[in-house]
């Protein structure tokens, strides 16, 4: 499921050295990943899931449950942390206006290879334009057909060959939980820290909280919910630190200079940054807002910073 959100597409991680194995993350329930599980299951001699555990309620993490229950059985417990539903809805949100800048990309280049197309039967008669095939595609819903086990903070989790400690880091998500590899020393770091790029932040203290509780951990591997696996995780953890406080300040330096919206913000702060991804970079930058709010560093009137 590659994508501008999701880089190369959703990791899953099957975890331990036996015949059963934990399960992180199910991707979003593309047709393709039950066969490449299988595969994957029978190149490393795993026969059957001994869990499954979500890192966080986004749908390119939780979609795919219902798929692999279906197949590998329903009696298979699955994990996860608790979410808050008016995060959700404004989840939601967002991406309802991704969808909708996307759509209007698309009719425009539909306008545009019209135009050419009337454009060349005018110029040759003989010639006639093809049709547009019209796309149909349905859109996924956050909710899926599993009943999840609450997860508390610091939970152990065993399996043949691993030892796995539950370590809450909200921000991305008020559900977000990163995994700890007792064995390695590694962590599955879900969304918070991705292997190229940045991740999309839903409340910056508790994000910000959450990668220095990773920093801490001093681990010697980071496999995360998106991209290649990381080396150096802590170099890596910094980086993502030291982006958050240098975007902090290019926000300052705006207001500064003067006043605007959140999405004036946006295209004077996120040089080059393609429209799809605006109502992403909107929500990062609204957290920001709101913390340097807190802080008595901005004020805000009618949407106007």
């Amino acid at each position: 499921n590659p994508g501008p959100m999701t880089l190369t597409g959703t990791n899953t991680y099957l975890v331990g050295s036996g015949k059963k194995r934990i399960l992180i993350d199910t991707g979003e329930g593309n047709e393709k990943y039950i066969p490449n599980l299988v595969s994957a299951m029978k190149v490393h001699q795993c026969e059957a899931l001994q869990m499954i555990i979500l890192t966080h309620y986004h749908h390119d993490h939780i979609g795919g449950v219902h798929s692999v229950l279906k197949t590998f059985g329903d009696d298979i417990p699955v994990y996860k942390m608790t979410k808050n539903q008016d995060e959700v809805d404004a989840e939601m949100m967002m991406v309802e206006e991704m969808k909708k800048a996307a759509a209007q990309k698309q009719a425009q280049k539909q306008k545009r290879e019209q135009y050419q197309q009337q454009q060349q039967v005018q110029n040759n008669p003989t010639n006639h334009p093809t049709k547009n095939n019209e796309r149909k595609t349905n859109s996924n819903s956050t909710e899926c057909l599993a009943d999840f086990k609450t997860i508390p903070n610091g939970m152990i989790f065993e399996t043949d060959g691993a030892t796995l400690e539950a370590v809450y880091t909200p921000g991305h998500t008020s559900d977000h939980m990163a995994l700890l590899l007792k064995e390695e020393k590694s962590i599955f770091s879900g969304d918070c820290v991705l292997g190229t790029g940045t991740t999309v932040v839903g409340d910056l203290p508790s994000y910000m909280k959450s990668l220095n509780r990773l920093l801490d951990l001093d681990a010697k591997t980071l496999y995360p919910g998106h991209g290649p696996v990381v080396h150096r995780p802590g170099d890596k953890i910094r980086e993502y630190i030291n982006h958050r406080n240098k975007r902090e300040s290019q926000i300052l330096d705006f207001l500064k200079a003067g006043s605007g919206t959140s999405l004036d913000i946006v295209k004077g702060v996120y040089k080059g940054l393609s429209e799809k991804l605006h109502p992403a970079a909107e929500r990062n930058v609204i957290q920001h807002l709101l913390k340097l709010k807190d802080e008595g560093r901005a004020t805000e009137k009618q949407g106007t910073w």
